[in-house]
């Protein structure tokens, strides 16, 4: 199974002039492409795989897909696209945290 991760909202928000360097990785990494391997055993989805194909360039934000599929797996879902829409919704929500952190961190928040 491939996931392509729309990352729109971190890139469809207009942030600050400052935050040009967030803009400019935001478009680099509209889509992430990750390959998933969950075979279904015993009538149980299990996550043998999961890597990156194409990544953004950014260690941290790379990361967030596998870490997301696994965390969707802690109760596995009944099917493959269920953990892909899973997984969509999760790396968004973290990867919205990351760009709200880079964002508070450039403008010197706590």
């Amino acid at each position: 199974m491939t996931v392509m991760l729309a990352l729109l909202s971190v890139a469809a928000a207009a942030p600050p002039p400052s935050d040009a360097d967030i803009v400019v990785l935001a478009r680099k990494m509209r889509f992430i492409k990750v390959d998933i391997k969950a075979p279904r055993r015993k009538g149980v989805l299990v996550m043998e795989r999961c890597r990156v194909t194409r990544g953004s360039g950014n260690s941290e934000l790379d990361a967030v897909p596998c870490a997301a599929a696994q965390s969707c797996m802690v109760t596995p879902p009944a099917t493959r696209k269920i953990l892909q829409i899973c997984t969509e919704e999760q790396s968004q929500v973290r990867l919205d945290a990351i760009a709200a952190r880079w964002r508070a961190e450039r403008e010197g928040q706590p």
